[in-house]
């Protein structure tokens, strides 16, 4: 809170800095303002209208509210902007996934978890997308090695649903 509060001043202070806002919108999505978040990442992009962060931290934000389309097109953009990059295309995969498209998401969340296979939460959204596709054993490695991470992530208690589901 203090944290953001200091980065409101900041904004203020000099509202055309993009990176300013960048970091605003993320000390407000950590302090759970998805809202005010939003509305963050919303005046980057109109200031910068291909910043890769606000467009994929917008996308996941519009996912959460249910605004999927809206978000896959953020996130499209993002992942032509940065097509390797791994947080990129976790973000692209995960609201395809939401979306219905099972094998366009299995492909690049399987891309994402290559391109960093230390990162916990990509490897839970491809063990969801395989668990779709009907193949739960590797779902359930996908889950295990999620679960061992050191490294917390916010999907880590419907993780711990999902392995427990699959081993019943």
């Amino acid at each position: 809170e203090a944290a953001a509060a200091l980065a409101q001043k900041l904004v203020e202070l000099t509202p055309g800095d993009v990176e300013s806002r960048i970091y605003l919108a993320g000390l407000l999505e950590q302090a759970g303002k998805a809202e005010a978040a939003a509305t963050e990442y919303e005046a980057v992009l109109k200031t910068v209208p291909k910043h890769p962060v606000a467009l994929n931290n917008l996308a996941l934000l519009l996912m959460a509210k249910g605004k999927v389309d809206r978000g896959l097109d953020l996130a499209h953009q993002a992942v032509e902007l940065f097509p390797k990059n791994p947080a990129v295309l976790d973000t692209y995969g995960w609201l395809l996934y939401h979306k219905g498209d099972i094998k366009g998401s299995r492909a690049t969340l399987e891309t994402a978890v290559a391109g960093n296979t230390m990162n916990p939460a990509y490897r839970y959204h491809l063990a969801m997308v395989l668990l779709k596709a009907g193949e739960n054993a590797t779902a359930l490695e996908h889950l295990q090695t999620a679960l061992k991470a050191e490294q917390g992530f916010a999907e880590r208690d419907n993780a711990v649903k999902a392995l427990a589901a699959l081993r019943k």
